[in-house]
């Protein structure tokens, strides 16, 4: 999505927008969830309840996913399955980004190679959160 789309489909809950002229790397954590107790609030106002958290999170990756890659498909970038975690996607994405001739803009959308299992320390007796 553009980011005028953006934007405009999001102005109410946008506080201010960064501009820059190579790329922007931000780090950090949602410190919210990151605890226990954080993660039972969040789905408590999802509605979540924990029997069905699996099938949540994996929703949420699934539309973090498309919406990565349709953004790769809106700007004709390739979308590059990474055999390991362990590959340098930094040196990954400037060999792509010299081949391909780009000097701004969306280089690639990665995809890793890897999954793993998710047990929840979260289930309650109740099956909800709290």
């Amino acid at each position: 999505m553009p980011t005028s789309r953006f934007i405009q489909r999001f102005g109410d809950r946008i506080t201010g927008v960064l501009s820059g002229f190579d790329r922007l790397v931000l780090r950090g954590s949602l410190l919210a969830i990151v605890s226990v107790q954080g993660m039972k609030r969040l789905l408590w106002l999802k509605h979540v309840w924990l029997k069905d958290f699996g099938r949540w999170a994996q929703q949420m990756t699934e539309q973090l996913k498309e919406a990565s890659c349709q953004a790769a498909r809106d700007q004709n970038r390739p979308i590059v399955y990474l055999r390991s975690a362990n590959t340098d996607k930094d040196e990954a994405a400037r060999k792509i980004a010299a081949e391909d001739g780009i000097t701004a803009g969306l280089v690639a959308v990665s995809s890793p190679g890897f999954r793993f299992p998710f047990k929840s320390a979260l289930m309650g007796a109740s099956g909800w959160p709290g």
